[in-house]
């Protein structure tokens, strides 16, 4: 992320060293899952390594008041509610929490942290167990939250339980903090994402009308010239302590946005068909140890001795409607796990949306993708001899030792790398810090010259003290749940 920014600025005001143009750090990651918790402790050592602390946190219940825990606990809905019935109580436990969240949501906020194996603090300027501050001061530079909102409740593959689904809990959760923690001056702003259907409106505009102004659009990788289908909700929330928003608002949100990053589509699916013939034979033979077989040389095509009578088939009836969308053509791609014309099934010319199981055949090739290629095509690059680009993803090596199914868990509940890093980029673009504490309305002094601490035609400066120059380095501190 810090390689794109300076690139974002750099590319703005080419008089600019990139040098000058900030740091992006991440001090703190959240997240209940296995898997997740051995790439975040892997990313933690990468940050170690370069000099930086990592917390990495496991639960976000552990940062309630023990009170609240418990008075949490006891409103939850029973097992066997209804949708009706189980959207009404994490209702409440969500209006209970904004309403407690001044004395819920603690100065000097703590929570287990695997990596230092203690309870590390969440909201200091400086991450982990170094940090000796004895209350949350105004941090230096900008604090932002990332967060991939559980989709399982509005997902058409997920439980489909919408506001009565058990990921309402961790939400309300989530939400709740984020309005504190504006209040309190110790986080700027937040970036999140989630699937189409998520009603941001209701999950975000509204209960935070109070302390953020939040903005939303929706984006996919193929809007922004990626041959991969992804449509998803991306939102952003300003905390009205601290930040002010520079940019249009409501429906000309959008159409700004895609001004600057629609691209049209100049290339299918097969751009990332890159894999050496090595790579495809190791991942045969995976796959035929699984049902029995020994490969030794590639097979192309569908095969008994690699997919099973039910991949088979949906290759047949996938092929029929290949012929019947374009005949000439050879490229297409289908997921052999789900059905053709149900769920969410996308097959065609682009990489179809990636759920956290599958298996990917690609039709020009004949052949599964690989892992790695599925990683090449949402912006992790697995693969730099092959692509030439050799700038290769930080954490390639801890990816390759999961096994495909745990990769394609985390693909499937995964950021498509592109995407975020456009939002982020407009986001930061169109934001800046305020100082209320030296005026009633510091809005105001935007529309004067020198109002502002942004670099010249960019957002490279955040740090809104009075005693910094122009050339100061802003810190951008992220922290993911």
């Amino acid at each position: 992320m810090e390689a794109a920014w300076k690139a974002f600025v750099v590319r703005l005001d080419p008089t600019l060293e990139t040098s000058t143009a900030g740091k992006f750090r991440h001090v703190r990651a959240c997240d209940f899952g296995k898997v997740q918790q051995q790439v975040l402790l892997h990313i933690s050592k990468l940050e170690q390594e370069s000099g930086n602390r990592m917390c990495v946190m496991s639960d976000i219940l552990d940062r309630l008041h023990p009170a609240a825990r418990q008075q949490v606990e006891a409103m939850m809905p029973a097992v066997s509610a209804d949708v009706e019935s189980a959207a009404e109580a994490y209702a409440a436990i969500q209006k209970w929490l904004m309403a407690n969240r001044f004395w819920i949501f603690t100065d000097l906020p703590k929570s287990w942290c695997i990596v230092h194996q203690q309870e590390c603090l969440l909201f200091p300027e400086q991450p982990g167990p170094c940090c000796k501050r004895q209350k949350m001061q105004e941090p230096s530079g900008i604090h932002i939250n990332f967060a991939g909102n559980t989709c399982k409740g509005w997902s058409s593959v997920g439980s489909n339980r919408r506001f009565g689904d058990k990921s309402e809990l961790v939400h309300a959760v989530w939400l709740s903090e984020r309005a504190r923690r504006g209040e309190r001056g110790g986080e700027h702003l937040f970036i999140s994402e989630c699937t189409v259907r998520y009603p941001c409106e209701e999950k975000l505009s509204k209960p935070l009308e109070g302390a953020h102004e939040v903005l939303h659009i929706t984006a996919g990788p193929d809007m922004l010239g990626w041959p991969v289908r992804r449509p998803r909700n991306l939102s952003c929330g300003l905390s009205k302590a601290n930040m002010a928003w520079l940019g249009p608002t409501g429906a000309a949100l959008q159409a700004d946005f895609e001004a600057f990053f629609r691209r049209s589509l100049a290339s299918t699916g097969d751009i990332f068909l890159v894999s050496p013939e090595a790579e495809v034979l190791a991942e045969q033979q995976r796959l035929g140890e699984q049902r029995g077989y020994k490969v030794t040389d590639i097979i192309y095509g569908v095969n008994s001795s690699l997919h099973t009578p039910g991949q088979i088939l949906r290759h047949a009836d996938y092929e029929k409607k290949r012929l019947l969308q374009n005949r000439s053509s050879s490229t297409f791609f289908a997921d052999l796990d789900q059905n053709c014309n149900a769920g969410t099934s996308s097959a065609g010319v682009l990489i179809p949306t990636q759920l956290s199981h599958g298996s990917l055949f690609a039709w020009s090739a004949k052949r599964q993708m690989t892992m790695q290629e599925v990683w090449l095509s949402h912006g992790f690059n697995l693969l730099p001899q092959s692509t030439g680009n050799s700038m290769e993803c930080r954490i390639s090596s801890c990816l390759g030792r999961l096994t495909p199914k745990q990769q394609q868990e985390l693909v499937g509940n995964g950021w498509h790398m592109g995407v975020l890093a456009c939002w982020s980029m407009y986001v930061f673009a169109h934001s800046i810090k305020i100082n209320r504490t030296m005026s009633l309305m510091p809005e105001r002094s935007l529309l004067k010259k020198g109002g502002s601490q942004f670099y010249s035609g960019c957002s490279g400066s955040f740090d809104d003290d009075k005693e910094s120059s122009g050339a100061e380095r802003p810190t951008v501190q992220a922290q993911s749940e």
